[in-house]
């Protein structure tokens, strides 16, 4: 007899083996795709004929790395799997032959029954058989998922139904998600490592079985003991734990066959089936509870859960290792800073899985099995890396969460889409602003990456700022905003006629000027010292003549940059224009604090 935790971890090794070629063959995926489409949408849009001529190169090429790959890891597979069958097979006789001692029998070693060896030796043969079969499998799926996103990626960019990032990182994401699975005749899909842990447990239990059948025709024995773990599946629960005859003649136990359903793929040592059976004496312990089966019930459904938390955590490892390999293999900045992000996200997914998993186990108490969690390859640096990225991650969530709480109207130019840096960006330097300026500023509309710089729209409410805006451009426009909407106007007509106090037509400058978006025109600006700077003194008209008095006074109405270029320097270079523009700086401080 085997064990239920026996045959619980018996194909560990086995899985293990796939699990890490199905990294790989993702990785090899990747590393190809990284190659032919992370260089930048330049290096993507060739002609149609050399596409499709390169695409078939590189195909070959990661079909080469994949069977080669597929050629070690069947190296390990056939000593891993000989190791497991050899071990369960001495394991279930030695726990049997104990008990025909104990009857007065004298069972043979296994290596001196050669009808025993040949039964291990078909059931090895035949699962072996069926690694070899997913691995082709496997190979043609992944050439298959290889050129067909390929082929996506470069439809979707040359037609412009998608722009190269969206479509690459699309296509990653189907790549990821999908995996390289095994398809069966019946249409059902399993990855690489579950089609293994079954197909090795499965073989395992049944070869186990065989011998052990055998043996008990050797010995004469017909009563057989079937073992019993909590947490069976309902249909199992009704049979294990129980007695029963093998040829069916005994008018006190049931049926073996008909009662367990052994030999069929969902009965007795079916298909991942963890029962296991021994030969039995009547007078003997039955040393298997019985269990309840609501209580049975209970812990199938957790341990299903379970289940259920550990391959989603093992799938999101898989999918963040190889996020971290795109990242990694990209060449274009724009496209490794967006796979950047993703990877991010599923490095903070995989933090949330871990910490759920660890609670639900906790709290249903059942033993986290991190040997479940683990996938080939993911070691400490993968970990830390995957830690870090979380932790960014969660950072720029918690400030999306104050996004979520802006009272302020944040727009993109014409529509156009604000990435979530830009916001991030922006948000911090509004936050950062006093109390009174956020709620006089309340009616406002920020508008960003506006392609002919920044700007204000008295009657639409708009403030308009370019792309990549700093901290000087910002506060400069706020403050045109808080000279409609906070500002005492008749303090600042008293401000700007202090200021230009003796000036005249002879203090009126004309100077070339570059604006943000780098056309040159020419503006009006005056002398003096009392400005901070000779922007501030600009004058906003077509001719001297417009910028004068009948009396050959400044026409302060004129004058737009006054209360900005103050409210700039008030935030920007607080100190230093205390010192030289005291006054002015007063007159933003009683505006904003007073």
């Amino acid at each position: 007899m085997l064990t239920p935790e026996y045959l619980l971890h018996i194909s560990e090794g086995a899985e293990e083996i796939a699990e890490q070629l199905h990294s790989d063959i993702i990785n090899r995926i990747v590393d190809r795709m990284m190659l032919r489409i992370g260089r930048g949408e330049n290096y993507l849009l060739t002609a149609t004929d050399k596409w499709q001529i390169e695409r078939l190169q590189e195909t070959g090429a990661l079909l080469e790395d994949i069977q080669k790959e597929i050629a070690k890891a069947t190296k390990k597979q056939v000593s891993e799997i000989a190791e497991a069958m050899e071990d369960a097979g001495v394991k279930a006789l030695d726990y049997d032959d104990k008990i025909y001692r104990d009857a007065g029998l004298s069972p043979k070693a296994l290596e001196q029954s050669p009808q025993l060896v040949r039964l291990m030796q078909r059931n090895y043969e035949a699962t072996l058989g069926e690694w070899n079969n997913f691995t082709k499998v496997t190979a043609d799926q992944a050439q298959k998922l290889y050129i067909g996103q390929m082929d996506k990626v470069f439809n979707l960019v040359a037609t412009g139904a998608l722009s190269y990032t969206e479509a690459v990182k699309e296509a990653l994401d189907v790549v990821l998600k999908d995996g390289v699975d095994v398809i069966y005749p019946t249409g059902h899909r399993d990855s690489i490592e579950t089609a293994t842990l079954r197909a090795v447990r499965t073989g395992i239990s049944q070869a186990s079985a065989q011998i052990q059948s055998k043996r008990m025709e050797e010995m004469g024995v017909d009563l057989v003991l079937v073992s019993s773990h909590l947490g069976a599946r309902p249909e199992h629960q009704e049979w294990q734990g129980k007695i029963y005859s093998r040829s069916g003649r005994s008018s006190k136990y049931a049926n073996f066959v008909e009662s367990t359903g052994y030999g069929s793929v969902s009965g007795l040592c079916g298909a991942n089936c963890r029962h296991s059976f021994s030969p039995y004496f009547e007078g003997m312990d039955n040393p298997f509870e019985q269990y309840d089966s609501e209580e049975n019930q209970k812990q199938y459904e957790k341990e299903q859960r379970q289940r259920m938390l550990e391959r989603r955590i093992r799938d999101t490892k898989r999918e963040t290792m190889a996020l971290k390999e795109a990242v990694d293999n990209c060449d274009d900045p724009a496209l490794k800073e967006s796979i950047q992000q993703v990877y991010q996200r599923k490095a903070l997914l995989l933090s949330k899985q871990n910490a759920a998993y660890k609670d639900y186990c906790s709290a249903n108490e059942l033993k986290p099995l991190q040997d479940r969690l683990a996938i080939a390859r993911w070691d400490r640096k993968q970990a830390a890396a995957a830690r870090g990225a979380a932790r960014k991650q969660e950072s720029i969530e918690e400030q999306v969460k104050e996004l979520e709480k802006l009272d302020y109207r944040l727009v993109g130019y014409k529509g156009s889409k604000i990435s979530l840096k830009e916001k991030l960006d922006f948000n911090k330097m509004i936050s950062e602003l006093p109390a009174k300026v956020k709620k006089s500023l309340k009616d406002i509309t920020f508008c960003l990456n506006c392609p002919d710089g920044g700007g204000y729209h008295s009657r639409r409410k708009k403030i308009y700022y370019p792309p990549n805006v700093g901290k000087r451009e910002f506060y400069h426009e706020i403050g045109h905003g808080l000279e409609d909407n906070l500002f005492d106007k008749k303090k600042v007509d008293k401000l700007k006629n202090k200021l230009v106090q003796g000036l005249g037509k002879n203090d009126i400058i004309i100077k070339e000027m570059v604006s943000t978006t780098g056309e040159k025109d020419f503006g009006y600006f005056l002398k003096g010292s009392n400005f901070i700077s000779m922007y501030q003194s600009r004058l906003y008209v077509d001719s001297i003549s417009q910028a004068l008095n009948k009396d050959g006074s400044i026409n302060t109405d004129v004058l737009g940059e006054i209360v900005s270029v103050a409210v700039e320097n008030y935030f920007v270079n607080p100190e230093k224009m205390k010192k030289h523009f005291k006054e002015m700086f007063d007159f933003v401080e009683d505006a904003i604090n007073g």
